[in-house]
């Protein structure tokens, strides 16, 4: 109904209020594509093009930083190919923000691996200003924010190095601070702070609006016998946290997986445990928010992958180990 109220209103569930500062661009987009025509496949255009450019950048930017041991594996490929697909069919195959979050997040993260590669500024910028577009485009896009926290500190090393040529610190952080923040003109062209505010209020008062102390609610929906605890995503989830555990173990005893720099790996132990701890703020608990994960869950169970056949390699035993967690994360998957 925007071309008629003039601003982008969910008039289905909420009175009307102004979906700011979330929606903006992606809503914008839908909203334009149904003028056009709102068949099915038609408005799921976005969603296709998100996937494939996410495929795109996990295969082509994020896994080559974890280094030869995974990269040029093909059983680490093949499982990231099939973890992705396991996540983006039953979680983002519609026209909700998650898919497009789920790009944003791994464009942010390429881009930020790519400026701590390269010592260059151009791809931080690149990524900050991704990673704004990421958060409007829903709650959970503050996944994103989360990867630009975890690289500050890589930046502020290059900074360091930088800030002579450009004649101190100020230029740099002022640069920044005007990628991340023109977002804001996108946000507030068609509201006010003052509708926003009302906008979040209402949301609060009708609901569903749960506490963050009650996130274990969204872990729980996972087994139960409805969409939101169906096999598809519940299998998805827990193979990830599995390969999650896997990575954990790695780092816990070699500091690292062994064959694949420190770095990467680090981080991405630190943006999954980020954006556990951001969901808990997203008032609405359903699984279907996990569809966010969908391209750092290829990057997890690649190196999930190279973890298990690492320790499966070890002894019989430890074979018999791998065999009997794979069978108890199927059994709990079909129960």
């Amino acid at each position: 109904v925007k071309e008629h109220s003039t601003y982008m209103a969910n008039y289905y569930r909420w009175y009307g209020v102004p979906e700011a500062p979330f929606g903006t661009p992606y809503y914008d987009l839908v909203a334009f594509l149904s003028n056009i025509s709102a068949t099915s496949v038609f408005m799921r255009i976005p969603t296709l093009i998100a996937a494939i450019l996410t495929w795109f950048i996990l295969s082509r930017e994020i896994l080559p930083r974890f280094g030869p041991v995974i990269n040029d594996r093909r059983v680490a490929h093949w499982t990231a190919a099939f973890m992705f697909l396991a996540f983006w069919l039953p979680y983002n195959n519609g026209i909700r923000p998650e898919p497009i979050v789920a790009f944003g997040v791994i464009f942010t993260w390429a881009s930020f691996e790519r400026s701590i590669a390269t010592s260059r500024m151009l791809p931080a910028a690149i990524g900050t200003i991704a990673a704004t577009l990421t958060l409007t485009a829903g709650p959970t896009g503050l996944l994103a924010v989360g990867v630009f926290l975890v690289s500050l500190p890589a930046l502020f090393s290059i900074f360091s190095r930088r800030k002579e040529s450009v004649g101190g610190w100020l230029p740099l952080i002022a640069s920044f601070l005007a990628v991340g923040t023109s977002v804001l003109a996108l946000v507030f062209s068609d509201q006010t702070l003052a509708t926003v505010l009302e906008s979040t209020r209402v949301r609060s008062a009708v609901g569903p609006s749960l506490n963050w102390y009650d996130e274990y609610v969204r872990y729980t929906t996972l087994f139960e016998g409805s969409v939101d605890g169906s096999l598809t995503r519940r299998f998805a989830m827990f193979t990830m946290l599995f390969a999650l555990a896997l990575i954990v173990y790695a780092f816990i005893r070699d500091e690292k997986v062994l064959g694949t720099p420190k770095g990467p790996t680090q981080r991405l132990l630190i943006i999954m445990a980020l954006s556990m701890f951001f969901l808990m703020f997203t008032p609405t608990k359903w699984t279907h928010h996990f569809g966010i994960y969908a391209g750092i869950a290829g990057v997890i169970a690649a190196l999930g992958a190279v973890v298990l056949s690492q320790i499966a390699m070890r002894s019989t035993r430890a074979r018999t180990f791998a065999v009997a967690s794979v069978v108890m994360l199927m059994a709990i998957s079909l129960a």
